[in-house]
This record gives structure tokens, sequence and C-alpha cells, in this order.
């Protein structure tokens, strides 16, 4: 699958480019941090061109606090042509997830 290859690899070069790695969390702005990171993977994404697929892109910032998270979807899925991608990112400070769904539609 062609969708699933090229974004693994787009993924972390994005996380990076954002410098994740600087960013020193905090609750006020991670929320904004999040919706500037999903923007710039669903753009990254609609430059690769691929037809008839419409995307979900959704980005999480968890503090580190010695808890644990647990995080589920579930999607009428098309097992042919539906696919998906995450990526991890992950300080001292800080975990963030990043997960494209791609959707096929006719």
């Amino acid at each position: 699958m062609r969708f699933l290859i090229q974004e693994r690899m787009i993924l972390p070069q994005i996380l990076q480019k954002n410098s994740l790695q600087d960013y020193k969390y905090d609750g006020t702005t991670a929320a904004s941090k999040c919706l500037v990171l999903s923007e710039d993977i669903l753009t990254a994404v609609k430059d690769q061109d691929f037809d008839r697929y419409k995307y979900i892109v959704q980005v999480f910032m968890v503090e580190k606090t010695g808890q644990s998270i647990h995080i589920a979807s579930r999607w009428v899925w098309d097992a042919a042509r539906d696919n998906w991608v995450s990526a991890l990112h992950e300080t001292e400070n800080y975990v963030s997830v990043a997960l494209i769904i791609a959707g096929y539609y006719e």
C-alpha cells in the first residue's frame, strides 16, 4: 500500500520539523500545538496527491506524570482500501501521538 509506506516517512519528519524536541509541555498551549501539527500533517498528506481518499488527522499530546493513557478508535472500515498510519514522538516531559486515517471514497 503506497499510502502506508509514504506516510510512515512523512509523519516523523513533520513532528521533528515542528520543533517538538524543544517544546516544553504546557496544558494551556498544547491544544494549539496539536492543531498546528494536525494542519501541517494534513497539508503534507494532501500534497502527496492520493486520488479518491478523505483524511482524518488526530494529534494527541499528553504530559508524563507517571500515569498511563489508552487511545482507541472505531471505524466502519473497508479492509481492501482504507488505511491508517501513526507516529509517536516522546520526550522526557510528554508524549505526542499523530494518527492519519485514509478512507477511500467512490
